[in-house]
């Protein structure tokens, strides 16, 4: 991580240049074209105490990089994390599916929200289930929600995934 003048700076919830070491906080780029466009990149990390790079440059270093992908993962029963891509269907069961959001609140348990369209029966749904438990095992329990609305995201994006857990402690 350069200091700010380099277009890098790690940026606490007030958009702040964080000083001190041990600090955690979002990794924010910009681009040097004009106008100067920050890009929050959904990555966490934190301020290392140590500073003396081995290559003698003279920028903040930066440790325990917490990538974005952490708020693409679900807590399984035992702790295990669980990758959305792995929960990833290619089926008939979601050719009545317009849209669809899995929401997590606690471990080994998810909610996955459909919106669906008429023809949406309680088989399919059981279809649904069964092709994620050939994923996932007795790791996860899954419920289904059949919505009318699905959460998007502040940038107006479906949001795959509403995690409530905390995912630094697993």
């Amino acid at each position: 991580m350069s200091d700010e003048k380099h277009g890098y700076r790690a940026s606490g919830r007030d958009e702040s240049i964080i000083e001190g070491f041990g600090e955690e906080a979002e990794l924010v780029g910009r681009a040097f074209a004009m106008p100067f466009l920050r890009y929050r990149t959904g990555d966490y990390a934190r301020v290392s105490e140590e500073q003396a790079c081995v290559c003698g440059r003279h920028y903040k270093l930066i440790e325990d990089v917490k990538g974005r992908w952490l708020q693409d993962m679900v807590v399984g029963k035992h702790g295990s994390l669980i990758s959305l891509t792995a929960l990833n269907i290619h089926s008939d069961e979601l050719n009545k599916v317009y849209n669809f959001q899995f929401f997590q609140d606690k471990p080994g348990e998810v909610t996955l929200r459909l919106k669906v369209d008429k023809d949406f029966k309680k088989e399919d749904e059981e279809g649904i289930i069964d092709a994620l438990r050939r994923k996932v095992g007795d790791e996860l329990d899954i419920v289904i929600e059949r919505v009318n609305v699905i959460e998007l995201a502040p940038s107006g994006k479906t949001r795959f995934l509403i995690q409530k857990l905390n995912l630094r402690h697993w």
